[in-house]
């Protein structure tokens, strides 16, 4: 895991591995519904990959602990991939 930058939020994890990842901080509040999160995706660099809602799939599924880094396997850009065969997938 790369060192995390300033401009990345301590409560913020590393996703990925030896060969690259992000740092993720996902969210979650009363006005989004129960399969939304906000999550904002930063680059080792300490720059955005992303900011904005988020939506868990497949639809129907149970919570997610959002604040466990060890559910978290990998982001490809548009997709967080999490154990169990669940996404959070960017919404547009």
């Amino acid at each position: 895991m790369p060192k995390k930058p300033s401009a990345v939020p301590d409560k913020a994890f590393w996703v990925g591995g030896l060969d690259g990842g992000v740092f993720v901080l996902i969210a979650k509040n009363k006005n989004l519904e129960p399969d939304e999160y906000f999550a904002k995706i930063y680059y080792a660099s300490g720059d955005i990959a992303y900011e904005g809602e988020m939506r868990l799939s497949p639809r129907g599924s149970t919570a997610i602990d959002h604040i466990n880094p060890a559910i978290f396997q990998g982001w490809d850009g548009d997709t967080l991939y999490i154990e169990g065969n669940k996404l959070l997938k960017v919404q547009n």
